[in-house]
């Protein structure tokens, strides 16, 4: 969000000019264009960074305080009915289907695990076969790939198992320790070798 949204007006500032006039010809031009929860985001970032600067010591006062109360972000309420779960499930068991929309089988189990499953999508994208107890049916996300870093146990259900094994069929590379490899060796990406999140949510 910094590189994308703040570091082109501010990256090259100096702190000591972060002004409040400097924030507020950004700020509201960029309210107007932009979703009010991308906006907040924003405003909360530099209100961040204005608090740091005071903090460490390098201003006095935060040009940042107060710049208009945030609204609470919006809650996303929308959902898929069970009649939406099931034409998505189909589609995503229909090689047809797949092949149109440029989904390759691994990425459509990896969105099928992420249903059964609730995990989030990194979580899934990165699952590695010694996370998987097939004995017990669990599977330990350990704390370093958790948003809240701590380990995570998530049963398996029979049905999910059944997904599971079919990712091995449909691998890349079979003698991968990840479910989902990527393109790209897991030597060239420093262990890294699995599908990336982003690559699920565009699928």
């Amino acid at each position: 969000m910094w590189n994308k949204h703040l570091s082109p007006h501010f990256g090259t500032l100096d702190v000591r000019s972060f002004t409040r006039d400097e924030i507020l010809d950004f700020l509201l031009p960029f309210r107007r264009t932009h979703s009010p929860s991308l906006a907040t985001r924003v405003q909360a970032i530099i209100s961040q960074l204005g608090n740091y600067a005071v903090e460490r010591r390098v201003l006095d006062f935060s040009p940042a305080y107060q710049l208009g109360k945030n609204k609470p972000l919006p809650t996303n309420d929308r959902f898929l009915s069970r009649y939406e779960l099931a034409v998505f499930w189909n589609a995503l068991s229909n090689d047809a289907i797949l092949e149109r929309a440029r989904v390759s089988s691994p990425l459509a189990n990896a969105l099928k695990l992420a249903l059964l499953t609730c995990a989030r999508r990194t979580e899934v994208a990165g699952m590695e076969w010694a996370e998987l107890d097939l004995v017990d049916n669990i599977w330990t996300i350990p704390s370093n790939r958790t948003k809240n870093k701590r380990a995570l146990a998530v049963p398996l259900s029979d049905f999910t198992l059944q997904v599971v094994q079919d990712c091995r069929k449909v691998s890349r590379r079979s003698n991968s320790r990840f479910l989902f490899p990527g393109r790209r060796t897991e030597e060239m990406t420093k262990g890294k070798g699995h599908v990336r999140g982003d690559a699920v949510t565009r699928a």
